[in-house]
């Protein structure tokens, strides 16, 4: 099996980075519809990117997982993993730089780092 690797984004990931995380905001808010949605948060979606660092995880080539963060200002804003695995978010997570007050945008993971406060929005 081959090792992962956690690197940043090549050109070719950004489609599926923009596919899985609308997939999954549209997932929590099935209530818009498409027509609102999918503009107003590919444009959301679009800004983050563009103003954050991303790290993208991969076994042979094949994308895992990738996280979003904002390391200037110790936010992070999305991780995603194809399949849940804390090993690995943890890893994802240990690539991120210390920060003592690290705010998190989704509540998930956050515990892997050792914070069990409610998240700061």
């Amino acid at each position: 099996m081959p090792p992962v690797e956690l690197r940043g984004p090549h050109k070719d990931d950004i489609a599926f980075i923009m596919d899985s995380w609308l997939g999954a905001l549209r997932y929590a808010y099935q209530s818009l519809p498409d027509d609102l949605f999918f503009p107003a948060y590919r444009q959301l979606v679009k800004r983050v990117l563009a103003a954050s660092q991303v790290r993208v995880l991969t076994e042979g080539g094949r994308i895992l997982g990738y996280v979003v963060s904002n390391d200037a200002e110790g936010t992070l804003q999305w991780l995603y993993l194809r399949k849940q695995d804390e090993e690995l978010a943890k890893l994802m997570l240990a690539h991120l730089p210390p920060k003592p007050n690290y705010t998190f945008r989704t509540k998930h993971y956050r515990h892997l780092l050792g914070q069990h406060q409610e998240p700061a929005l």
